[in-house]
């Protein structure tokens, strides 16, 4: 947009100098005739070529300040076909087939190739066309000279064969400006789709790899019980690496994922924090109890918020997921709150922390610590970069205070 605004005000500004110009010329071409007759008897008729200027001055003034006045861009049409019928008039009165301007007679057609209009371009070329054929009518000395018809029949014909050259550069022009710019939007669509494609994906597979994660433990807590049958323990193995084998499917997939920029799109529901805090809870009870973490809750008071429940729930779950996962044998709080500037939730443990040299990047997308990596190093460092987008998404934000080897406090607030 900023660099649209200047664009614009160039190019009014350079209509007003052309629009203005114009008039100024003719102010000075035609008091110059008036005042300095003596000097241009070789226009034949200069009264008449005064008489011209003076109409078309007064013409062109009115059509240009109808068009300030009412924005319609038909005065600034009429106005090019005055021009086209002033040059012939001047081509006319100074004479007409032998006159000395024929030359004008071409600036018409190249105003609207450089202005891109391809029916003007059109109509003016067969307009000029016909009429600088037909000029040689109002000739009687030449229409009697056979060898001056021929001329004239071929200086018309060159002529046509111009205007037709000029209007067959506009079409293209115009074709390859259309394609560019179809090309252009065809390829935003689909980067727009292939981000769409990627936010899925990353999202589905934070979802996923939760249930999963669950999964895989309740198959293990089961394993570990000595009065499960031998047959039985034989399904519950299998059952075991084919939860480990989605579970690595899925992580597989946020790998060849290119996430670029999230593009989410929230459907705004009541949401209950009681019950999106419980629910996360109850998701990571797993991860909690291999962690032998103590999550608790303090509630301030009863918070109900305008928010997409599913990623609302998905940014909760990242954020608590981290806080469970690096802070083994320690305790995670969850409170949240309203009040006059919107809800909060924060999210405090007392875990490995962060080093202040990985804070102003942890929410950059695969981006991990370097205590995390080697307390777990199979893990995406997505989570906190997805639960930034959601949040922003929802017109609030999210920010981290941590210290090293003390535990790490996640704010988050929503209008």
């Amino acid at each position: 947009m900023s660099d649209t605004k200047p664009l614009n005000w160039k190019l009014r500004g350079l209509y007003y100098l052309t629009q203005i110009s114009g008039l100024i010329v003719l102010a000075v071409v035609g008091g110059s005739i008036y005042l300095y007759h003596e000097y241009f008897l070789f226009l034949i008729h200069p009264n008449a070529v005064v008489a011209l200027i003076v109409a078309l001055f007064i013409l062109h003034s009115i059509l240009f300040a109808l068009q300030e006045l009412t924005g319609s861009k038909v005065f600034f049409v009429i106005s090019r076909y005055i021009w086209v019928f002033f040059f012939l008039a001047i081509v006319y009165v100074t004479g007409g087939v032998h006159s000395p301007f024929l030359f004008l007679l071409i600036f018409p057609l190249l105003v609207s190739a450089a202005d891109l209009d391809e029916h003007a371009t059109f109509i003016i070329g067969i307009l000029l066309t016909s009429l600088f054929g037909a000029l040689i009518a109002f000739d009687p000395i030449s229409l009697a000279d056979p060898s001056a018809i021929v001329k004239h029949a071929l200086r018309a014909t060159l002529f046509g064969v111009i205007s037709y050259f000029m209007y067959s550069i506009v079409k293209e022009t115009l074709r390859q400006k259309y394609e560019k710019e179809e090309t252009k939007r065809k390829f935003s669509e689909l980067i727009e789709l292939d981000k769409v494609k990627t936010d899925f994906l990353t999202v589905a597979q934070h979802q996923l790899r939760t249930p999963l994660s669950g999964l895989r433990w309740g198959l293990e807590n089961l394993l570990s019980d000595a009065s499960i049958k031998a047959e039985s323990r034989l399904i519950l193995s299998d059952s075991r690496k084919k939860a480990e084998d989605a579970i690595g499917i899925v992580n597989e997939m946020l790998r060849t994922v290119e996430m670029k920029t999230a593009r989410f799109s929230p459907k705004k529901v009541s949401v209950e924090f009681d019950a999106l805090i419980a629910s996360a809870i109850d998701e990571l009870t797993y991860l909690a109890s291999r962690k032998h973490v103590t999550v608790s809750v303090v509630r301030r008071a009863p918070v109900s918020i305008q928010a997409d429940p599913k990623l609302l729930s998905a940014a909760l779950l990242n954020v608590l997921d981290n806080a469970i996962r690096y802070s083994p044998s320690g305790k995670v709080e969850i409170t949240f709150q309203k009040d006059d500037r919107g809800a909060g939730i924060t999210v405090a443990d007392n875990g490995i922390g962060i080093h202040p040299d990985d804070l102003p990047y942890l929410f950059e997308r695969f981006y991990r610590g370097k205590n995390a990596i080697l307390l777990d190093p199979n893990e995406s460092g997505v989570g906190l970069y997805i639960a930034k987008q959601i949040i922003e998404k929802h017109g609030g934000a999210i920010s981290v205070d941590s210290t090293l080897g003390k535990g790490t406090v996640v704010r988050i607030s929503l209008p």
